[in-house]
């Protein structure tokens, strides 16, 4: 998993002049107040927002994104097609809400085609089995696309398919095993072969971009991403276009109590637990899964908040974190006026997106920070704290 901190300590220094009394004794604490109680008067959140944000207004742009978010949970994340598939390509991840966004992962034209034939939204996921460029790599890109009908979707994927861009060696047809619909190409790459893939399902297409090194089929990629993509997206109830202008943004009431920055990203929002795990590592699944876990929050950076069954299944789920980020990184100082708090130091690991992090659960959530510093991680926590739970 990616993330990281640290904390600084507190010193807390009086001076003391003239005359005074000493009272022998020693201090006793309250019984009533736990070992691991959070003292709010020791946090220390910086010139981080405290206080819960209001509740985001009704506004069409920002529900094409909610909702986007929300199939992000019915796509199919590379790693259940191939379990050695879970190094994240972080350029394409994410919410796909204009021609730019479907250009960006595809390349033009294709962009102008989908808002030609009235597209609303899509989501993006992609993973690799290596990040260094010396080692053969196998990726694979899987993205949805939701347009008003089926006709739309498939006039798309018959446009996208006949005027992808040509790049390189000129491709061939391919064929994707038990998937007749496919409208998919192939073509040499260095070292090995890549397949680009159309599938009009509905009122969706299904794209896929897979690479593979010498002995290795691409075409197997798609067959399967295909196999599992289908039935997920049919399970997906997406919201009406005409209902995005009044559409309620924030009923889990996470995104107005989750520290964000000032310039959001279509990152920063509300995720079920599959769809959050196109930004994390596949390995938090079976954790999340035990803890009851139904909504998870991501806001500032890399902040995560995790909505657990109960308060001992967030406990339980901090420990998992926690025992993951132990595994890439040092532990580090505690937060002042959070005991439990655990954060760690990732200084030199080269596959952590970020140095500096800590986790903590509180009350049914689990709350994760991460920076490049480790006091802005511990700051971070410490706010979203505040915001999410209060004295």
């Amino acid at each position: 998993m990616r993330l990281l901190g640290v904390v600084g300590g507190l010193t807390l220094a009086v001076g003391l002049t003239g005359c005074s009394t000493v009272i022998e004794g020693a201090a006793v604490k309250d019984p009533a107040v736990a070992a691991d109680a959070v003292n709010t008067a020791l946090l220390r959140p910086g010139n981080y927002d405290t206080a819960p944000y209001p509740a985001p207004k009704p506004d069409a742009q920002t529900a094409k994104q909610v909702d986007a978010q929300r199939l992000a949970d019915h796509v199919v994340g590379p790693w259940q097609v191939d379990p050695a598939l879970t190094l994240p390509l972080v350029a394409t991840i994410g919410p796909a809400l204009s021609d730019r966004g479907v250009d960006h992962v595809i390349g033009a034209p294709v962009g102008q085609i989908a808002v030609d034939h009235r597209f609303i939204n899509g989501f993006v996921t992609s993973r690799a089995n290596t990040l260094k460029a010396e080692e053969p790599r196998t990726s694979l890109v899987n993205m949805v696309l939701r347009f008003p009908t089926a006709e739309d979707a498939a006039a798309v994927a018959a446009a996208a398919h006949e005027q992808m861009p040509a790049g390189g060696t000129a491709p061939e047809p391919a064929s994707i095993a038990g998937h007749p619909a496919a409208l998919a190409t192939r073509r040499p790459i260095d070292g090995g072969a890549q397949v680009i893939s159309f599938t009009a399902h509905g009122p969706y297409v299904l794209y896929q971009s897979a690479k593979t090194p010498e002995g290795r089929a691409p075409e197997e990629l798609v067959a399967k991403a295909l196999d599992l993509q289908i039935p997920a997206v049919d399970a997906f109830k997406p919201t009406d276009p005409a209902q995005f202008p009044t559409m309620e943004l924030d009923p889990t009431h996470l995104i107005a109590r989750t520290l964000r920055i000032k310039k959001p990203t279509t990152m920063q929002g509300v995720y079920g637990r599959h769809g959050v795990l196109h930004y994390d590592h596949p390995d938090l699944a079976g954790p999340m899964e035990a803890a009851g876990v139904d909504a998870v929050s991501i806001g500032q950076t890399q902040m995560y908040v995790y909505q657990t069954r109960d308060p001992a299944a967030a406990k339980e789920l901090a420990a998992k974190i926690a025992e993951s980020l132990g595994k890439e990184a040092k532990p580090s100082e505690t937060v002042p006026g959070m005991p439990t708090a655990k954060c760690f130091d990732a200084a030199g690991a080269s596959l952590l997106m970020l140095r500096a992090g800590c986790v903590v659960a509180a009350d049914r959530w689990v709350l994760r920070s991460a920076s490049q510093q480790p006091r802005d991680a511990a700051q971070q926590l410490a706010a979203q704290y505040l915001m999410l739970v209060g004295k």
